[in-house]
């Protein structure tokens, strides 16, 4: 940017070119939908991570033809800019951009559930259409589709959270595989669709995620090169039954063979056993700080190599046929190395809240009885109904009250979280030397992590790991936790699937990366001055 400018007076030029901008887009939207003042631009930067980045402005766009103006005077004046959906991307960085000096686009106004095919369970939406808002909209009109919910907020954005390739824990659970096709904005203002829309079938792209030709629509996801105004997403249809199974490893069982027999499991019965989720149930306890049941480290890491003490949970989305024979062939699959299996359905639920006390001959059954409120909620997540209690959650490792949906994600800023999800191939061995690396380093750092382990796929399993702390003080350390558990994460080769803003540059080294060198050679063609979303998983600087 700005190659004729003397160093000392890029700064002056910077702010001089910015000020024609927006003043440009005060023009074209209006002052009212040009934010700049402190107040908003702190909102934008709250985050429970705690990351900041220095925001210009927002600009609050309601259609696609204003993102074009919007892009046109962004091109002209070299002012770097930002698209978010809602941006509630809470653990990785919010609102955030990945860099600073940018200015947010914020296309929450552009919340048009745009089509929807009732036959096929297909709808297309715009970047501001929140999970909440699908579902509501599937259950008015009685559609027996069902979205794959993100266990974080009703507010966030179906788009953004596929584009950035989130998970979830029923179909379908990879979230960027439903996402048939798209339409985006580029840089220079053309507008991106694929060919068979070009060719007139628009019906048959919605259907059909390959497409003909290179598949481009995959250079959006985690991506820097447009702004994507539609998206299609087929939808999974509900499930004549949707059953939650709780279970525990047997005693004397190791974290290599139990993982070994998860794997088997969704070799075998593929997508009709969902996520599955497991995790050592004391960590739970360990953020609340004044909690009696927090442990010294050196009992909180052998719980971590106790494998009896973790519990793994899940559903089964299927016919009442398909549901009897998955039950079964889990229950044999999974013999040797679990016990103490509990299924959820409806029926259950009204038995256990009838008569709670007859249902406690067992941890496991003691452990539903007990929590048969958190139960319920879970059943109604299952049924992809989104739920508020993930961000609660973050709040109860602050010993903070349960907020209402409303202060939720305006007081986020209040909490401690930065989450780190690498990837690790579903195997015993590997998953086994992963948590051997996680204690190693979380014992030496005064930090309270929680975890769990999801297998989501027949080849792959991702960590989640909760890096709680507290906000006055913890952030330096947390950091310093996070870089650490990345770095040596990477060494043995499990890296995180989706990018916090403050590791987007940790993968590789940009001047010997041959994925960064493709990357920019495409921006170079598409977005030459690096105006688009800069340095999200691209290069941050001058191309």
């Amino acid at each position: 940017m700005y190659e004729d400018a003397n160093p000392s007076n890029i700064v002056s030029l910077f702010t001089r070119e910015l000020n024609l901008a927006l003043t440009k887009w005060r023009g074209a939207l209006g002052d009212e939908r040009v934010l700049s003042d402190d107040e908003a631009i702190s909102r934008y930067q709250n985050c429970c991570s705690q990351s900041r980045r220095h925001i210009h402005a927002i600009l609050l766009p309601e259609n696609e033809a204003e993102i074009q103006d919007i892009l046109s005077v962004a091109r002209h004046h070299k002012v770097p800019v930002y698209p978010v959906s809602t941006g509630r991307n809470w653990g990785f960085g919010g609102a955030n951009p990945a860099v600073d000096n940018c200015v947010i686009i914020d296309l929450h106004k552009m919340n048009r559930i745009v089509d929807f095919d009732a036959d096929l369970g297909i709808v297309t939406v715009e970047p501001g259409v929140t999970q909440g808002q699908l579902e509501s909209f599937l259950s008015a009109n009685n559609y027996p589709f069902m979205y794959s919910a993100i266990a974080s907020s009703t507010h966030c954005s179906v788009m953004g959270n596929a584009l950035d390739r989130g998970h979830g824990m029923m179909p379908h659970t990879d979230r960027f595989s439903s996402l048939m096709s798209l339409r985006a904005v580029l840089p220079d203002g053309d507008i991106y669709q694929p060919l068979l829309d070009d060719a007139g079938g628009k019906a048959i792209s919605r259907a059909y995620k390959w497409g003909v030709g290179p598949y481009i629509d995959g250079l959006f996801s985690q991506g820097s090169f447009g702004v994507v105004t539609e998206a299609s997403f087929a939808l999974a249809r509900r499930p004549e039954h949707v059953t939650l199974f709780y279970f525990r490893p047997r005693t004397g069982v190791n974290m290599t063979e139990f993982t070994d027999k998860l794997r088997e499991v969704k070799q075998r019965l593929g997508g009709v056993v969902n996520t599955i989720d497991f995790g050592n149930r004391m960590s739970a306890e360990q953020g609340k700080r004044d909690s009696d049941a927090v442990l010294s480290p050196a009992d909180l890491w052998q719980r971590m190599d106790d494998v009896s003490l973790w519990t793994a949970y899940g559903s089964i989305h299927a016919s009442s046929e398909m549901n009897k024979a998955a039950i079964k062939a889990m229950q044999r699959i999974l013999k040797p190395v679990a016990h103490d299996f509990v299924f959820v359905n409806e029926d259950l639920i009204k038995k256990v809240e009838n008569k709670p006390k007859k249902f406690k001959n067992t941890p496991m059954r003691r452990f539903v009885a007990q929590n048969i409120g958190l139960i319920k909620e879970m059943y109604a997540y299952m049924h992809g109904k989104p739920q508020m209690k993930a961000l609660n959650y973050t709040y109860h490792h602050q010993n903070m009250p349960e907020k209402d949906d409303n202060s939720l994600d305006q007081d986020i800023k209040q909490a401690g979280l930065i989450w780190y999800w690498p990837i690790i191939p579903l195997r015993g061995k590997d998953v086994h030397l992963f948590l051997q690396m996680f204690k190693q380093i979380a014992a030496k750092h005064e930090i309270y992590p929680t975890w769990n382990l999801c297998v989501e796929s027949e080849t792959w399993i991702s960590a989640g790991i909760h890096i709680f702390f507290d906000p006055t003080h913890e952030k330096a350390a947390a950091d310093k936790f996070h870089k650490e558990l990345f770095e040596e994460g990477k060494r043995l080769g499990y890296l995180p699937h989706r990018a916090h803003i403050d590791t987007m540059g940790w993968y590789a080294d940009a001047e010997n990366s041959r994925f960064f060198a493709m990357v920019k050679k495409l921006k170079q063609g598409l977005d030459p001055d690096n105006i688009m979303a800069p340095g999200r998983y691209g290069p941050a600087g001058k191309l």
